[in-house]
């Protein structure tokens, strides 16, 4: 994602997304076709399509499994 997509919410970019349990907590990543964009980390109960939404409002994210 270059840095004006970035700036302007990530319009019209194709967003995967997984969370994990991690020993710090709810572990969101995020990544477009061109590599990770967002690794954030949140309470247990947090949901992460919200918190990925909060950062970048205009995407089209799709969940994924974890490998």
């Amino acid at each position: 994602m270059t840095p004006d997509k970035y700036r302007r919410g990530a319009i019209a970019a194709t967003i995967r997304y997984t969370c994990a349990d991690s020993p710090i907590g709810r572990m969101l990543i995020a990544a477009t076709e061109r590599g990770i964009c967002a690794i954030q980390f949140a309470a247990p109960t947090t949901n992460c399509s919200k918190v990925l939404s909060a950062n970048f409002p205009s995407p089209h994210a799709s969940p994924t499994t974890a490998a």
